[in-house]
């Protein structure tokens, strides 16, 4: 699948968002360089905000951020797995929404002086099984916020799930993150969460990935779990229809 880019923009953009009658359904708006190309996010003496309840921005809610300098980059966004973090200076928000869009939500806010993070994602359109990982830490404000992900980057009909939090380190000026996606979120809880809380750490996570790099994806215990999981779901509901 091929990456999405756009072309770059003036260092002052603005849009109306409008359902399909026309009517009015929210706004936003930036200051300064704020420019994505392919899957990789670049921001300069940026100033921007949105607000909306739905329309062709699929955004409900509002956010706002203020960014002195910085460079992210998520393979969802270009279609293709690689690296998953960035890194920014005298960065500033604060969000309470959900964008369609880009299935992401996030209710938080940030007040860093220097933040990153660092992280790998799998997008592959050929695998049911993708799963993607980033650690961060930031200096600055005690900040915290909690991100939701519902996805199909790579458009195999597999929605890719996830979680991330940002919370601040009591008493300190730090504050740490963490972010996991997943295709199978069942299989991995089970799979790779459990054996983790039993004090085995990664081995759930070892075998998987494992099993579906020899290619024996349809055979590895998350897929097996995730799968029954599903089966069972599909039969519960066919008996209410």
């Amino acid at each position: 699948m091929s990456g999405k880019s756009r072309r770059p923009a003036p260092l002052a953009d603005g849009y109306i968002s409008r359902s399909p009658d026309g009517s009015f359904r929210g706004a936003g708006g930036s200051v300064g360089l704020n420019e994505t190309i392919g899957g990789t996010n670049l921001q300069a003496l940026n100033v921007g905000g949105d607000f909306g309840w739905g329309g062709d921005a699929g955004l409900y809610g509002a956010r706002a951020n203020a960014t002195l300098a910085g460079v992210s980059n998520d393979p969802a966004k270009a279609g293709e797995s690689g690296f998953w973090g960035g890194v920014r200076t005298f960065d500033a928000g604060a969000g309470a929404y959900w964008d369609s869009e880009n299935g992401m939500g996030e209710l938080g806010y940030r007040a860093d002086l220097v933040s990153g993070e660092v992280g790998y994602r799998e997008v592959n359109g050929d695998s049911g099984a993708d799963r993607g990982g980033r650690v961060g830490g930031s200096v600055g404000v005690p900040s915290g916020g909690v991100r939701v992900y519902n996805q199909d980057a790579d458009g195999d009909g597999r929605n890719e799930y996830g979680l991330g939090l940002s919370l601040p380190v009591p008493g300190t000026p730090f504050g740490l993150s963490g972010d996991y996606t997943t295709e199978t979120p069942i299989g991995d809880a089970v799979t790779i969460g459990l054996p983790a809380m039993l004090g085995l750490g990664p081995l759930g996570l070892v075998a998987n990935e494992g099993m579906e790099a020899m290619g024996l994806e349809d055979y590895a215990p998350a897929t097996l779990v995730q799968n029954g999981a599903e089966s069972l779901w599909d039969t519960a509901s066919s008996w209410f229809d």
